[in-house]
This record gives C-alpha cells, structure tokens and sequence, in this order.
C-alpha cells in the first residue's frame, strides 16, 4: 500500500468519499493509490488536510510493517 492509501484508510475514508471531498473523480484517487500519477501541488496540499497528515508524508515511501501494525491497531 502507498501512503495515500494508508492515510486516506486511516481517516475512515472511501475513495468516493475522498473523491468528493477533494472536488475530484474517484479515478483520481484511484489513480494516486495506484503510483501512477501524484496530485499537483495544491490539490496535493488539500489532500493532506484532507488526511490529516503532511505533503511529505504522502510523498514518502511507506513501511509495510509500520501498516500492519497500524491495521491490527484499529
């Protein structure tokens, strides 16, 4: 899992949800989860707020382990 979808899954999120939070289609979203392309810097910016977490944590590469631990957390 990339980092949008580790945040976006940590704020209780759907991609639709987000989708229509952000004023962005669900593909979108689907398509930052996928690694195949990023959000421009605003909407990146909104993202962010949107997940309660920063640019660069979105940006960086997640750690699986640190995922797993976070899912059996919940």
């Amino acid at each position: 899992m990339n980092a949008f979808t580790v945040f976006r899954k940590k704020r209780g999120l759907t991609q639709v949800e987000a989708a229509e939070a952000l004023g962005c289609d669900k593909s979108t979203v689907a398509k930052w989860e996928a690694e195949n392309t990023i959000p421009r810097r605003l909407l990146l910016k909104k993202v962010a707020a949107l997940y309660g977490c920063r640019v660069s944590d979105l940006l960086d590469e997640v750690d699986e382990d640190d995922t797993a631990r976070d899912t059996a957390e919940q």
